[in-house]
């Protein structure tokens, strides 16, 4: 079974013996599950592709500080990474929305609701129907750290316990 969830479901879920391994944002630091890493990933400011802001090359701090955002839950580790980025670059968001998952932060801001922060996952392989931006600030790049958690356990089904060395061994490679 394949699902999509924050990272905080995804540990509860696993914690009740429900999944085997999980993408999360890490840190955790549950008893019974080990996290291996899987790097980092670049995240964005997006906006409508219609907004004024989106035809500049880089956004600096003010213009970000001008902006509403649709932003994760409060609470989140997404929302913390954001929450420290905003922090860094010396801007206290307009915070408009609080959604739960990237699906659909990236439709609001294509429907012109606000802007918000993606992960370059969610703006990889844009179709030319995609109406967000991504965009940069000249004050900072913000990053997410990636982990698989694994449920630490002898007696993984073997399908698992094979995924997880492939995914141990080509990011070794790396």
């Amino acid at each position: 079974i394949v699902t999509c969830a924050g990272t905080e479901t995804l540990v509860d879920v696993m914690e009740g013996h429900k999944l085997d391994l999980a993408i999360i944002m890490p840190p955790i630091n549950q008893a019974g599950l080990r996290t291996i890493s899987l790097g980092r990933e670049e995240m964005f400011i997006s906006l409508p592709k219609n907004h004024p802001l989106a035809v500049k090359r880089i956004l600096s701090a003010s213009d970000v500080a001008d902006l509403n955002f649709i932003v994760y839950r409060k609470g989140t580790v997404m929302q913390s990474v954001i929450t420290e980025f905003f922090r860094s670059i010396g801007v206290q968001p307009r915070i408009t929305m609080e959604v739960d998952n990237v699906h659909s932060t990236k439709a609001l801001v294509q429907a012109g609701l606000g802007a918000s922060i993606l992960p370059a996952c969610a703006l990889e392989n844009a179709s030319p129907r995609d109406s967000v931006r991504a965009m940069q600030v000249k004050e900072g790049r913000m990053y997410r750290e990636l982990g698989l958690v694994v449920l630490d356990a002898e007696l993984l089904p073997r399908p698992t316990r094979e995924l997880t060395s492939l995914l141990e061994e080509s990011l070794r490679n790396k």
